[in-house]
């Protein structure tokens, strides 16, 4: 009769087997894939022996522990840094003690894998791990018997990040990795720096986090949240992308070409000299943003008014319009400006704008100068000022016709018609003055007897006609600076 695990493992194989034809599972995938997966986790086997006896039937005592096999004496030596240190000076025991407990060639294997190594702890760490590759991995007085383990307590202590990052560069975890599996782990890695430090992180859990700044993301997004609310933040990520270590958690997540996406920006801006403009690096990372999350909004202007009509402009003086421009959503903008077509007569006071909601720049004016002398008259002027940016080209329509200035005209001759009556009352009333009486001339002295005409202070007259001259000059100065003539 069979056993009872037989029978029962019979009965529920033909209870089983009808129903694989409903799902296409032939009957020897159904033995090894379910029935027998089912059965080895139902039966565990039994504890593996820590010291079993070796083929020899040998054993050797050390530090008051009695030892039957080379896994064992490997355990010895780990639970014991401080003896071991006086055990190691040479390999007279080594040698001995593997021979007793394997054979003559380990003993010499690993005669030579004690002289293969210079530094004291690496020998160590080679040999332990060379006799027994199931031990724990030690580090800050802490045992990890399984590499994701030890991450993971890493990215919560930042010591323990720090001590791991330095056991890696020195090849002391690689020690351990590679006894306990060759085939992922060949060779010590030549890289040890911190972008190869990384790389191997998320090649073992690509779902492990990216740290700045002590800050863990779980996600690309995260940093755009972040990018969005703390201006500090910026240059942070700049770094990580300059050393590329953004990139390769980047690609760990799954996304192999935003490497690549950001060198164009890169190659695509033309670099200042480091610290000249540090506006270049804020547009690296506003398209850093769009490239992680392209349903973020794009950083977008507008003008506070739909256009510029000045269709009765009177040909006198230069008119300023202040034009007002606001960032309409979140993010970095840098813009230029600039009009259609170049026109005589119309200028910018800049050529530039910088709008960035975290440092408070939200809305910025700009002054449009036009200077109505240098238009034609009667004639309807079109162009449009544009405002370039990454992400759009938004349109200003400016429309001018300048005009003969008619009130303007009368005014100004009104204007210095009082002002050359005011001029010649006073040359009047200096002439009257110096003839001691406000009376003209009697006609006939006039025109028969002009000697009489002259009075005795006559030289006076001549300083008088000279002031007149004088001033008319002086005046045809003054007129034509004060009116840009």
């Amino acid at each position: 009769m069979l056993p009872i695990k037989d029978r029962v493992r019979e009965s529920i194989y033909n209870h089983f087997l009808p129903q694989c034809d409903q799902f296409g599972l032939s009957e020897e995938d159904f033995y090894k894939l379910v029935l027998k997966p089912a059965f080895r986790e139902a039966d565990p086997a039994p504890e593996e022996d820590p010291d079993p006896p070796n083929s020899k039937g040998t054993s050797v005592k050390l530090f008051g522990t009695t030892i039957h096999s080379l896994k064992r004496l490997g355990e010895v030596l780990f639970e014991d840094p401080v003896r071991q240190q006086i055990y190691l000076e040479d390999s007279t025991l080594l040698k001995a003690h593997v021979d007793q407990l394997a054979d003559a060639d380990t003993a010499i294997a690993f005669a030579l894998l004690y002289k293969s190594e210079a530094d004291i702890e690496k020998r160590y760490l080679k040999i332990c791990y060379r006799l027994n590759p199931g031990l724990p991995y030690r580090i800050k007085n802490q045992l990890f018997g399984q590499l994701p383990d030890l991450i993971d307590a890493a990215f919560a202590e930042k010591a323990l990040m720090d001590q791991l990052y330095a056991d890696f560069g020195q090849g002391r975890l690689h020690l351990w990795l590679h006894e306990r599996d060759p085939q992922d782990y060949p060779v010590i890695p030549v890289e040890k720096k911190a972008a190869a430090f990384l790389t191997f992180i998320y090649n073992v859990n690509s779902a492990f986090p990216f740290a700045i700044s002590g800050e863990f993301f779980y996600s690309p997004i995260e940093l755009v949240a972040k990018a969005q609310k703390d201006l500090s933040f910026w240059p942070k990520l700049l770094t990580q992308c300059a050393t590329g270590h953004l990139f390769i958690w980047f690609k760990a997540q799954g996304y192999p070409g935003w490497q690549d996406a950001f060198q164009k920006n890169i190659n695509r801006i033309k670099w200042k000299k480091a610290g000249e403009d540090n506006h270049k690096d804020y547009t690296l990372i506003q398209q850093l943003l769009l490239l992680i999350d392209p349903d973020t909004i794009c950083p977008q202007l507008a003008f506070n008014e739909t256009k510029v009509e000045l269709l009765a402009l009177p040909a006198t003086q230069t008119v300023e319009v202040i034009l007002n421009v606001r960032l309409k959503t979140l993010g970095y903008v840098k813009a230029q400006i600039q009009l259609e077509s170049e026109q005589p007569g119309i200028t910018l006071d800049q050529s530039q704008i910088i709008l960035f909601d975290l440092t408070g720049q939200n809305s910025t004016s700009l002054t449009l100068r036009i200077d109505p002398l240098k238009f034609g008259k009667n004639v309807l002027h079109q162009t449009s000022l544009q405002l370039v940016t990454d992400y759009e080209n938004i349109s200003l329509p400016v429309s001018i016709n300048v005009v003969f200035p008619i009130r303007s005209y009368v005014l100004y001759l009104l204007k210095y018609a009082a002002f050359g009556a005011l001029f010649f009352g006073v040359m009047r009333w200096l002439i009257a003055a110096g003839r001691g009486t406000s009376k003209g001339l009697p006609s006939a002295i006039i025109n028969q007897q002009v000697g009489r005409s002259l009075p005795d202070n006559w030289p006076l007259f001549y300083w008088v006609f000279l002031l007149m001259l004088l001033s008319l000059l002086g005046s045809f100065l003054w007129i034509k600076k004060a009116e840009k003539i």
